[in-house]
């Protein structure tokens, strides 16, 4: 049934999705589609029929509706519009109405079969109408054993062993009887399958069809070429030339992949249905629609302007018609549920044999020409609506997957001919760009274990030409040649541009750059296939380290490396520069500064870096070349000041940093012939305030990253003019700039609602604290609607005039403090938090229980005319915590009740060292400050001087483990043990079973409280809290009792301690 309180728009549309799982949302119904023949039917809540459509056979990616909406015509459409006007036919056409008449023959789940799974050899004789076959067992489908039933439409009713289980075998037998009644002309017989892994079909004991069976003859011991997806629906279409009038046999061998060793095939299915479906065609001509088409798409552009100097996506619409057409009230949309996403205002036209271009710009006002909608490179689609008093329906529109950066995709002939890859010719006459073979296309880099987010690969177009991607074929089992297609209209670039990433997270609805498949750590394949399953390139690799990649060195050639710091997913592969490194970057400057860059030989030998280039862009790494003789001392600096790299004359490419919307800087190693060796230094950076450098700072736990600096270090950085500035040689590194704004504690994941694995999200927070002591605006007082920010992964634009007194507090949740009165009052409560502390929300998201990214950000003064971005409000990153459930963050704060709070304001965030798991302080001062900490390492001097004879000492570091008990320094700190004693250590000591009890036992240090925690399941659920436990006076043992441990057969613990 369709949930209460539901509605439909007038005229408007609603879409569901039919995936069987109603959980999902009010959209998702409790049935899924046969790609075969079905019934969809709409019924009023008294089951009066309201309307209701047959469908045949369906083509993969092609819907089928009414044309135009709400017509009797059923047409097929290549653009599916879910929730949209369908398709509406143009110009003077003829629209073929296809009606079915389908009568079922065998069904899935009622009809009987007759099965043999003992293990002996039929021969051939049980195929024949005659056989008898009443010794052999009776069952209805699905048949069979699976590990994975879910992902089957129809439950497993007649259960037959696996292969590898217990009077399991490679192959059973299936007949099953149906009668045919009518005549022998006009119609197909049509099967949907459920097979794993392979079968067999004949009628009246003639083949008729094949899944995954290649070998003549068939006998009892063949095996299946290679498994299906599991729970896939197969369509095979029959021959109707054994069908005879009366009685008919059907009669089924399914076989497995693999048998009688540790590969034996785990699960066997067998269920089919087949149907006798006759089609009668009818012809109608009629008139529609408006003369105009997509011409041409720019969904990648990167250096491309518009008229305000922006690179901006545009659609090019083309008039082939000898008159001029009012397009006043049509509309342009990326998306089939929002058709009137972008109107063409009233008096728009375009002339006979004309073009109008119109801008995809997101961060330009909406105008007339400008939609205020980008354009995604990744996938999308552009769909050209009628105007709604003519019926809304789709006129034109064009989905398309991957695109290769400056290449546009257009019809060739002009106006009329299919979609390709294009040389952008906005308002002109479309240019079919070249296009290169297949044979270019490389598995460059891959990553299946990352430590954060879905693992991944690279593939690389060695070629000079782009090349064409849709159609091609990806996968992990260079067996099932043809498991993950490309979709079509999909490119791959040159050269800077000549990388793809793919995610390997099973999510192909994410977008044409995701597969159907994931990494596996322990090592396996990955291939690229032709549209003829044939290969073009393909690796095999072993097991893998958590974050590390490995891949091609150099690009496409046969040497493979990994890749422990420098994984570079989408770009070309590198290898880091053991004796150089970018240090410092400015790139915001005034006189008397002016932009520079700064490297560091960390190395203990001089390091010659004459002839070596240092550049902004991968596509052109030679813009600048270092004069030969440059030296670089151990331990010391070499800076390159803009009037070098930027000279109005002579061989350099000039360059200055972008300011505003971030860079990048490459040092590139070369060799005596000038040729790049693939070893450089890269350092990356987002919009910069003026004067503020960027700089290398290393982290606790060894983390490089490149962050703002609390003051410029070039040697010379006060000056009274950039002649004066340009005499620094460099110098070491300050500390960070913190502040004045930072994020202060972050509560990811609530502990579940009354004890269920539901999480309470509204209980979600993020904590800003001002640590100056003055005022602080969040938004430009010389532009009041340009706003601070939170990015990463969730997204809140600050109101505006929103003003953080000095040392006060704001909490950011993803509710709507101003809607529902009693949801704020009910987090006050909750947290304790005191009136006078804001909060704001909604956040786009939650907050990955997994850990992400959470980004603040401020805006600098918009640009100004002249320069190409005038108007474009940088923002600049003023915080961001890469936060972790894992250790070394801490790791008491999943599900816990206990949030993650920073241990010191001023000191830098984006460190485990300075966060604590403990019970939350939403709006308040946090529950612990750090003592002395004089190497800002997390770990307070008195304490490393406890236990060690220095600060410096090596074992004294935050992830050393002296006493090998597998605990670093920085959790035996955090948990109060002792990091010199193995038998000190934060662990459950013992477990004692008596009947259905559970006792644990631990050891409890003086003056900690900790948190005992459970779950039955690790793949499912939350952990939840069994007890909590007060701080002792002294250290001993502690005895926790679960009584609801037996009931649960299984269950696992954890202790944390905040």
């Amino acid at each position: 049934p369709i949930p209460s309180l539901s509605f439909i728009a007038g005229n408007g549309f609603t879409s569901f999705v039919a995936d069987g799982d109603a959980n999902q949302g009010a959209d998702h119904v409790t049935f899924k589609l046969s790609p075969d023949v079905g019934l969809i039917l709409l019924s009023a809540p008294d089951l009066r029929v309201i309307d209701a459509v047959n469908y045949g056979p369906q083509q993969t990616d092609v819907s089928q509706g009414r044309s135009p909406s709400g017509s009797d015509t059923l047409t097929s459409f290549a653009q599916p519009t879910a929730g949209g006007p369908n398709p509406g036919p143009a110009g003077v056409i003829s629209v073929t109405n296809v009606t079915q008449a389908v009568t079922a023959l065998i069904d899935v789940t009622t009809s009987s079969w007759r099965y043999d799974n003992s293990g002996v050899n039929q021969g051939t004789g049980w195929r024949a109408p005659a056989f008898n076959d009443s010794g052999w067992a009776s069952g209805v489908g699905l048949f069979g054993f699976e590990t994975t039933p879910q992902e089957y439409p129809y439950p497993l009713q007649t259960a037959i062993p696996a292969p590898n289980q217990a009077n399991g075998h490679v192959t059973v037998y299936y007949r099953t009887h149906f009668q045919w009644t009518s005549g022998m002309t006009g119609f197909e017989l049509v099967s949907t399958n459920y097979v794993d892994d392979g079968a067999v079909y004949y009628l009246n004991g003639a083949e008729v069809g094949r899944l995954r069976i290649s070998a003549n003859p068939v006998v009892y011991s063949t095996l299946a070429a290679n498994q299906p997806s599991e729970g896939q629906a197969e369509v095979l279409t029959f021959p109707t030339n054994s069908l005879v009038t009366g009685d008919n046999v059907m009669a089924v061998e399914v076989h497995q992949s693999s048998c009688c060793g540790s590969g034996t095939s785990s699960d066997d299915v067998f269920g089919m249905s087949l149907s006798a479906v006759v089609y009668t065609t009818n012809v109608i001509t009629q008139t529609f629609g408006v003369p105009i088409v997509l011409n041409e798409v720019l969904a990648n552009n990167q250096t491309l302007t518009n008229f305000n100097g922006h690179t901006a996506d545009f659609v090019e619409i083309y008039n082939p018609s000898t008159n001029a057409v009012d397009l006043s009230d049509l509309s342009l949309s990326d998306d089939s549920n929002a058709p009137r996403k972008w109107v063409f205002p009233s008096n728009t036209t375009i002339a006979a044999s004309g073009y109008l271009l119109l801008y995809c710009d997101a961060g330009s006002p909406v105008s007339g020409t400008n939609t205020g909608f980008g354009l995604g490179e990744k996938g999308d689609a552009v769909l050209l609506f009628h105007r709604p008093s003519a019926g809304g329906a789709l006129l034109d529109g064009v989905r398309f997957g991957l695109q290769a950066a400056d290449y546009s995709i257009g019809r060739v002939p002009n106006g009329a001919g299919n979609w390709t890859l294009t040389v952008p010719t906005p308002g002109a006459l479309n240019n079919a760009a070249g296009l290169g073979g297949f044979g270019a296309l490389k598995i460059n880099e891959w990553m299946a274990d990352p430590a954060n987010g879905g693992d991944w690969f690279e593939v690389y177009n060695s070629a000079d030409q782009p090349v064409a991607l849709g159609g091609l074929f990806l996968t992990d089992n260079l067996t099932d040649k043809t498991q993950s297609p490309i979709p079509p209209l999909s490119f791959i670039g040159v050269r800077a541009n000549a990388f793809v990433r793919f995610t390997a997270d099973g999510d192909v609805g994410a977008g044409a750059d995701h597969v159907t498949f994931n990494l596996k750590k322990s090592g396996e394949a990955v291939g690229i296939y032709s549209p003829a399953a044939v290969l073009i390139d393909g690796v095999v690799f072993g097991p893998q380290q958590t974050g590390v990649s490995q891949g091609h060195f150099p690009d496409g050639t046969a040497n493979v490396v990994s890749f422990a710091q420098t994984a570079s997913p989408g770009e070309s592969n590198y290898l880091p520069l053991s004796n150089v490194v970018v240090n410092e970057v400015l790139s915001h400057t005034d006189p008397p500064l002016e932009d520079a860059v700064e490297f560091y030989n960390p190395s203990g030998s001089d390091v010659n870096i004459g002839g070596w280039y240092v550049s902004t862009t991968p596509d052109d790494l030679k813009k600048y070349r270092v004069s030969d003789g440059t030296i670089i001392s151990a331990g010391a600096f070499k800076v390159f000041y803009e009037y070098q790299f930027n000279p109005t004359s002579g061989p350099s490419v000039p360059f200055t940093f972008n300011s505003a919307h971030g860079d990048q800087v490459y040092l590139s190693q070369s060799d005596a012939g000038g040729n790049l060796t693939g070893y450089r230094a890269v350092a990356k950076f987002g919009a910069a305030a003026n004067g503020v450098s960027f700089g290398q700072y290393t982290n606790s736990i060894g983390a490089v990253e490149f962050v703002a600096m609390s003051r410029r270090s070039f040697g010379a950085d006060t000056p009274t003019s950039v002649d004066q500035f340009r005499t620094g040689t460099g110098a070491a590194n300050p500390y960070p700039l913190v502040g004045p704004i930072v994020i202060n504690e972050i509560m990811y994941q609530p502990a579940s609602v009354g004890g269920s694995l539901d999480e309470d999200t509204s209980a979600e927070f993020i904590e800003l604290r001002n640590i100056t002591s003055t005022n602080v605006s969040l938004f430009d007082p010389a532009a009041v609607t340009n706003t601070w920010k939170i990015g990463g992964g969730v997204g809140f634009a600050f109101p505006q005039n929103v003003i953080l007194p000095a040392g006060g507090f704001l909490l950011v949740v993803n509710f709507d403090p101003a809607v529902n009165p009693t949801v704020p009052a009910a987090f006050r409560t909750k947290y304790g938090v005191a009136p006078g502390v804001p909060l704001y929300g909604p956040y786009g998201g939650n907050l990955n229980n997994t850990g992400e990214s959470i980004e603040l950000f401020k805006p600098d003064p918009p640009q100004l005319p002249p320069h190409p971005d005038a108007g474009f409000v940088p923002y600049v990153l003023v915080d961001q915590i890469n936060y972790s459930a894992l250790s070394p963050w801490p790791v008491g704060a999943a599900g816990t009740g206990n949030s993650v709070q920073r241990k010191v304001g001023a000191d830098f965030g984006d460190d485990p060292a300075n966060w604590i798991a403990t019970a939350p302080t939403a709006g308040s001062p946090n529950a612990v400050t750090t003592p002395g900490d004089t190497d800002g390492d997390g770990l307070p001097d008195a304490w490393e001087l406890q236990y060690f004879p220095s600060i410096s000492d090596p074992s004294a570091t935050p992830n050393a483990d002296p006493d090998s008990d597998g605990f670093t320094n920085l959790q035996e700190y955090l948990a109060g043990t002792d990091p010199k004693d193995p038998n000190s250590s934060l662990k459950i000591d013992s477990v004692t079973i008596t009947g259905s009890q559970t006792s644990l036992r631990f050891t409890a240090v003086a003056g900690k409280t900790y948190t005992v925690l459970y779950r039955d399941d690790l793949s499912n659920g939350a952990w939840l809290i069994l007890k909590n436990v007060s701080a002792q006076a002294a250290t001993g043992p502690i005895d926790v009792t679960d009584s609801g441990a037996g009931a649960s057969g299984t269950r696992f613990y954890r202790v944390a301690t905040p």
